[in-house]
């Protein structure tokens, strides 16, 4: 890599940085909204977590979210996980 060159972002799955936001704030829960957040992540994941988290595009998160009887919590989850992980790959 040239000096002074910009190191390119890491890609990470959209499963990683769940479970990296779980780890990093599992403290500051109630183990009832852990668990609750846990089952939110893992039907994300279901549809997202193999992919990397800079590929998603947001009409394909917001059409995932409307689907099924989500809670505006969950949907609000769901829009975190994806702003903090292109916060954290342009911080990192």
């Amino acid at each position: 890599m040239a000096k002074g060159a910009a190191r390119p972002a890491e890609r990470h799955s959209v499963r990683w940085r769940c479970d990296k936001l779980l780890d990093r704030t599992k403290a500051a829960k109630t183990d009832e909204t852990f668990r609750i957040q846990c089952d939110h992540l893992t039907a994300f994941c279901k549809t997202f977590g193999a992919r990397s988290t800079d590929a998603l595009k947001a009409h394909e998160v917001n059409d995932r979210l409307d689907q099924g009887d989500r809670t505006s919590s969950a949907k609000a989850l769901g829009v975190t996980i994806i702003k903090v992980t292109h916060i954290s790959d342009t911080i990192a």
